[in-house]
């Protein structure tokens, strides 16, 4: 068995950063997440993205859990065979969106060794993985690093990396950096800094969201003991902000560190004094119905609107209700700006529908009022002038995280004019 360690020892020297990151909610209690961890404790967790399959280091082997719901805690982890060798010690993995493919680092010698990245593939989750193969990293004779985390497209690869020139107040400091290819048929090439995010601190473990965006890592300094922090950039082409403080999770006497943020971002795991621990998402948001004119027997458009602070806002939840002897309700129009993933539209019973929308591009997350979807609705035939409200009943949420309903309801307005033939509908399934 493998035994070797990801350690530092570490006289403190660094910088604290001022800023303040988005807010998540207590940590659970130890054991909610993996019920018997093994007694090598728990390395770079990282899961399938309905949070059923956890996949983690221990002491230089990996391993691999599985669970019937997320109210539940994972139990009886076991390595998992085909990945390790008995010669090598296989650290650091990271499990791609779709569940069937892992890259992980593989070592000989401890944390000095030179590293590789491999990635092993499966046809499904409850199928073994494939032989794994070396993909970089390529323009070094020796790496001296790990592995933090691969971005959704699997083109660019974030790693803390020990400096060269490590200072001699804090010997083998670690940074953030990336590697990248244009392919995935590719091995990725020569790593690179970022200097944006790059302190005195000691820096590991950078998780990036499946937005390729908003960048999760933890740190070590001066009044560093163990935090978390987050960066958000504007592209993928784009640097990174300054880093900012994790709300609600770090103190001075806890240490965090290997952070995993679950999609749509409800949720970050993370280890806390070397126990493995999530804390939900705090989100803050405003839903707003708005208002559309028209005539009986056209078609005509409402608008749901979003205010919020949030880098994040992707996946949008609407409950809503009308009259359908007076309205029908023909399909859902994204934001041009937004784009479309999906988007669902539940008959839950007459007049009353669930409009659950992920779009493409974030909202900007700037406080402002942003139109998320318009409502196109048809005026049926008949319906005399008059003001017919889109009411809110119903749990709103967004990133799948309950936020506040509208204060107010919408509403369209018939006006005065022609009565138009009834035009063609589109049937909602």
């Amino acid at each position: 068995m493998k035994v070797y360690c990801l350690c530092f020892i570490l006289v403190f020297a660094g910088v604290a950063y001022s800023q303040t990151g988005p807010q998540f909610g207590p940590p659970s209690a130890a054991g909610r997440v993996i019920a018997d961890p093994p007694t090598g404790g728990v390395v770079s967790p990282t899961f399938s993205e309905d949070e059923l399959e956890i996949i983690f280091e221990s002491l230089g082997t990996i391993w691999r859990a599985q669970r019937e719901s997320t109210s539940v805690p994972f139990e009886n982890p076991a390595p998992i065979p085909e990945l390790n060798a008995a010669d090598f010690s296989e650290e650091r993995p990271f499990l791609t969106p779709d569940g069937l493919g892992l890259y992980f680092m593989r070592s000989k010698g401890g944390f000095f060794a030179s590293r590789k990245l491999y990635y092993a593939h499966r046809w499904s989750p409850s199928l073994s993985f494939l032989t794994p193969k070396e993909v970089g990293i390529e323009g070094v004779e020796r790496f001296n690093g790990a592995l933090g985390s691969v971005s959704a497209d699997e083109l660019t690869a974030f790693l803390e990396i020990v400096q060269p020139d490590s200072s001699s107040t804090l010997p083998n400091q670690t940074d953030i950096a990336l590697a990248t290819r244009s392919d995935v048929s590719e091995k990725f090439g020569m790593w690179k800094f970022l200097p944006e995010i790059s302190t005195d601190n000691y820096e590991r473990g950078p998780s990036i969201y499946r937005d390729d965006r908003n960048l999760y890592f933890s740190a070590v300094g001066v009044g560093v003991p163990g935090f978390i922090y987050w960066s958000v950039r504007e592209d993928k082409h784009s640097p990174f902000s300054p880093p900012a403080l994790v709300q609600g999770i770090n103190s001075g006497g806890v240490v965090n560190r290997d952070p995993f943020i679950a999609f749509p971002g409800s949720r970050l795991y993370y280890v806390r004094n070397n126990e493995l621990v999530f804390s939900n998402r705090i989100l803050t948001a405003t839903y707003k119905i708005g208002e559309g004119h028209g005539l009986s027997g056209r078609r005509v458009r409402v608008p749901i609107i979003m205010n919020t602070p949030e880098p994040d806002a992707i996946l949008f939840d609407v409950p809503v209700f009308f009259n359908p002897n007076l309205l029908t309700l023909e399909r859902v129009i994204p934001a041009p700006s937004l784009g479309e993933e999906s988007v669902e539209i539940t008959l839950l019973s007459q007049g009353r529908y669930r409009i659950l929308y992920q779009s493409q591009n974030p909202l900007l997350g700037d406080g402002s009022d942003e139109e998320v979807f318009d409502l196109e609705f048809l005026i049926n035939s008949g319906t005399p002038p008059s003001q017919i409200a889109i009411a809110s009943g119903g749990t709103f949420r967004l990133n799948r995280i309950m936020v506040s309903p509208p204060a107010e309801s919408g509403r369209v307005v018939v006006e005065q004019g022609p009565n138009y033939p009834p035009a063609s509908i589109i049937k909602i399934r």
